[in-house]
């Protein structure tokens, strides 16, 4: 079995994310006031955390507008199944192969890096998944990919924001807000 290595980006986003979730229980057994304020305060933490990355993405994301457009070519398509233990929701996972030639050099990505698409697709039916591949391949998105001249490996099918770093991005500002105006009393939670 393949062991995949953790970056400490994300062993500290679990690390805050258990915090919340003791302090949060603990808060809600004992009422106890520090407890209170540990909670939100961990909370407005992985709020601005959140709010940080969400920030850098959409800054790239207006910045690709500037990015030289290349054509592209999409191969090695496939579809992947993950089952579920108990055979509830299985989920199809589609792969694409981008293929792109910048400054006289051959370039590949795929549709696990940073497309500024949405998160990842992932469909619920192989025809959805076969759907959203032929749409790819048909170059739905555009003819042109959009190559970010200082780096030439990272490239987006799409410029501007996704409505995925919208949501992300407000999403923060409520993990932010709501924890600090319960601490300054304004939100009474009962």
């Amino acid at each position: 079995m393949k062991h995949m290595k953790v970056e400490l980006r994300h062993k500290l986003g679990l690390a805050l994310l258990v915090t919340i979730a003791l302090l949060g229980v603990l808060y809600y057994i004992l009422n106890a006031h520090p407890l209170k304020i540990a909670f939100n305060l961990s909370v407005i933490s992985a709020g601005l955390w959140i709010h940080a990355r969400a920030t850098k993405e959409m800054y790239v994301s207006f910045v690709s507008a500037g990015w030289k457009p290349c054509r592209y070519r999409v191969s090695g398509t496939n579809i992947t199944l993950r089952q579920d233990p108990a055979g509830v929701s299985d989920k199809y996972i589609p792969f694409f192969r981008i293929n792109y030639q910048f400054q006289g050099q051959d370039f590949s990505i795929t549709s696990e890096d940073n497309l500024n698409l949405h998160l990842k697709e992932i469909c619920s039916t192989s025809q959805a998944a076969r759907e959203y591949l032929g749409r790819i391949a048909n170059f739905y998105y555009g003819t042109k990919l959009f190559v970010n001249p200082d780096n030439p490996q990272i490239a987006y099918l799409r410029t501007g924001l996704s409505r995925d770093q919208v949501g992300i991005y407000i999403f923060s500002l409520v993990l932010i807000l709501l924890p600090a105006l319960t601490l300054l009393g304004v939100i009474e939670w009962r």
